[in-house]
């Protein structure tokens, strides 16, 4: 049975080697790693933590595995970020700015969602969700285009007189 899977993934070819797969066994939840090395008899994976899994072939004829070395150029940007509720009167402009923002970039997929919006009011303040797919070659351009939204959206705020809430620890004796 492992052979016989070993050569179907050799034929079908779900992953190759360096490829980044995540996948679930009934013993072990939510395998996210690297492929290292496809055998005729078992597949190695090496995990985010360095660990390293040897998978019966044969086990690969039951699972969903999904390669997230192939999913495409498209990354999505998702932050629920918090600012302060003294600032309420001032966030709807800090909304449509950087509505305006993201719209006007090209890096950022027009045929998918561009929300930006009031999600929640709490204690800490009034959460803002800001959610969009990016284009990128890859994880580290897709990283360099989130820090430049992020700065982005911090400057939108600073134009109208919005701040971020910082975080708050209540230490309990």
């Amino acid at each position: 049975e492992n052979a016989f899977m070993g050569l179907m993934l050799y034929a079908t070819a779900p992953f190759m080697p360096g490829d980044e797969i995540k996948f679930s066994t009934s013993q072990e939840k939510n395998i996210n790693g690297f492929v290292v090395d496809i055998g005729l008899f078992r597949t190695t994976i090496r995990s985010l933590y360095r660990e390293v899994y040897y998978i019966p072939n044969s086990l690969f004829s039951s699972l969903a595995v999904l390669n997230i070395t192939r999913r495409g150029k498209e990354f999505r940007f998702k932050h629920e970020i918090i600012v302060r509720l003294e600032d309420a009167p001032r966030v709807s402009n800090v909304i449509a700015n950087f509505r305006s923002v993201i719209k006007s970039d090209p890096r950022v997929l027009r045929n998918m969602h561009r929300r930006v919006f009031l999600d929640s009011i709490s204690k800490e303040g009034l959460h803002l969700v800001i959610s969009f797919y990016i284009e990128a070659v890859n994880k580290d351009q897709f990283y360099a285009i989130q820090q430049e939204m992020l700065q982005a959206f911090l400057e939108t705020c600073q134009k109208n007189s919005v701040r971020v809430s910082p975080n708050i620890r209540a230490v309990m004796q």
